[in-house]
């Protein structure tokens, strides 16, 4: 998913999108790379351990 098109989805701002996504979701423990996001649960074979290089996690 990308943050424009979930704000384009539920017709909101893209900084309420990311802030929701770094701040209110941060449990989900969310994957980035650029504007795209994942749930790392969600990845197989991949983990957040493993994940190709550019990949980042939301933790600090």
């Amino acid at each position: 998913m990308t943050v424009r098109s979930l704000a384009d989805e539920f017709s909101i701002c893209e900084k309420t999108i990311r802030r929701d996504l770094t701040e209110r979701l941060a449990y989900l423990n969310l994957l980035r790379q650029g504007k795209q996001y994942w749930i790392a649960s969600r990845l197989s074979p991949y983990s957040a351990v493993n994940m190709p290089e550019g990949y980042r996690t939301n933790k600090k």
